[in-house]
């Protein structure tokens, strides 16, 4: 190929690739509320491969003045959509829509899209979660696409809730990142299936493979159900699961002892004599909870009683919080 073409091709190539133009990005050209200065004018590049733009290309200093004001107004539990403009998709990907309610420090995902995302000027409807809190956040459309080099693509809208509630938390698992120098990368070819998608997940793939490396626990959600049903009973620690968006995995959650009490004995516990003095030992098995950050207790508090004068020697022991009593006749 001559020079020539390729200098004719050269804004094709630069401008070849996808960006968010509906909600309007911070300091992308459309945006009304750019500034002069401020625009970037090439928008479409994927992120940095060492992360060092992440997130949302380095445009969160924006946020608090005129360049990024709010450019929509979501009610909590409603329906929206982003859309995506430009002219090379890279055969799809997958993608996920996400919102941050600390000005960019972390993002939680509302929706994932597994297989054919981005599409040029499609609409891509979410739910915009109701336990989102009322006022001021950042909406994020990120990308890995099929084809082309392994990269990460991230564009992010100033936008305004109404009507919400006490804020997603670790009820929403953090965006997933990779191929920005975090140790995890995608697959070629292929399109990313998200080790922690969330509830609403769309999946148009005909190929998918899992991301390479460090990249999360597995889904579907932050915490596992053992974790959110001690959460709910007052005994879980934390729900966060892990450092904001560093697509790792998340920290360990042990129940306290308030949420052990509350919940019933385990079906799996077995008291077996061990020894000839009557001492009994409780051997508690616990199932492990698969794709989930939560670890179950896997120690066990014996208590030996020592032998009394009775005539009638009982036996008990206390394991994980529950006391365990035996009659003569079952020993």
């Amino acid at each position: 190929m001559h020079l020539s073409t390729l200098l004719a091709l050269f804004p094709i190539l630069v401008n070849g690739h996808m960006q968010l133009i509906s909600p309007f990005a911070l300091n992308q050209q459309d945006n009304p509320n750019a500034k002069s200065g401020t625009i970037d004018y090439n928008y479409v590049a994927p992120l940095d491969g060492s992360g060092a733009n992440y997130p949302c290309k380095g445009h969160l200093s924006a946020l608090g003045g005129p360049a990024g004001a709010s450019v929509a107004t979501w009610k909590a539990g409603s329906t929206q959509s982003f859309t995506i403009g430009g002219g090379a998709a890279h055969m799809g990907g997958s993608c996920q829509a996400s919102l941050s309610e600390d000005k960019g420090k972390s993002f939680r995902v509302m929706k994932s899209y597994i297989g054919g995302c981005p599409v040029p000027n499609k609409a891509f409807t979410f739910t915009v979660p109701k336990e989102t809190m009322s006022g001021p956040a950042v909406f994020a459309w990120t990308w890995f696409n099929n084809q082309g080099n392994r990269e990460m693509y991230m564009n992010c809208a100033s936008v305004t809730i109404t009507e919400g509630g006490s804020g997603m938390g670790g009820l929403y698992p953090y965006i997933f990142r990779a191929n920005i120098g975090n140790g995890c990368s995608t697959e070629g070819g292929t399109d990313v299936v998200f080790p922690n998608p969330g509830k609403d997940v769309e999946n148009v793939s005909t190929k998918t493979a899992s991301p390479i490396g460090n990249c999360g626990p597995p889904g579907p959600g932050p915490v596992g159900a053992a974790a959110m049903g001690a959460a709910k009973a007052g005994g879980a620690n934390t729900l966060a699961d892990g450092p904001a968006g560093d697509g790792k995995a998340p920290k360990t959650i042990l129940p306290t002892k308030a949420a052990i009490e509350a919940s019933p004995p385990s079906k799996a516990a077995e008291a077996k004599p061990v020894t000839p003095s009557g001492t009994t030992m409780a051997t508690v098995t616990s199932p492990v909870t698969t794709g989930s950050a939560y670890l179950p207790v896997g120690s066990a508090e014996i208590s030996t009683p020592s032998p009394t004068p009775s005539s009638e020697k009982e036996c008990s022991c206390v394991c994980n919080g529950y006391s365990f009593q035996f009659s003569p006749d079952e020993l």
